[in-house]
């Protein structure tokens, strides 16, 4: 097996995981867009909206994006839920993807972010 194949089948076999991520860990990577699109969610910018998933939080972004690495869902993969969910029918939405897979990025595990890189 080559190099770039063990890295495939690595990764891969996370992907085949049963493990489904804690209750709250989404709602902990809302809070790390949030900011992003405070004014932009469904048509609205006050706290009904986000007060709900505030108090679902359990966990730092940190920990909700390993919940998901755990998973087996890629930091883009996350980014297309999360615009798809919090901003649906965005006319500009492979950018925000990119932004938000930008943010979700640097809160990924280490472990994921240099699989990824080679």
């Amino acid at each position: 097996m080559t190099v770039e194949e063990k890295k495939v089948v690595r990764f891969a076999k996370e992907k085949t995981s049963s493990y489904q991520p804690a209750e709250g860990s989404w709602e902990s990577l809302l809070m790390l867009v949030k900011d992003r699109f405070a004014f932009e969610t469904c048509g609205v910018g006050d706290m009904e909206f986000w007060q709900p998933k505030e108090e679902k939080a359990t966990m730092t972004p940190e920990e909700g994006c390993l919940q998901y690495y755990l998973a087996g869902v890629g930091h883009r993969s996350l980014a297309e839920w999360i615009v798809d969910r919090l901003n649906p029918g965005a006319s500009d939405r492979k950018q925000r993807v990119n932004e938000v897979a930008e943010i979700l990025y640097d809160a990924y595990p280490r472990k994921y972010r240099e699989e990824i890189k080679k």
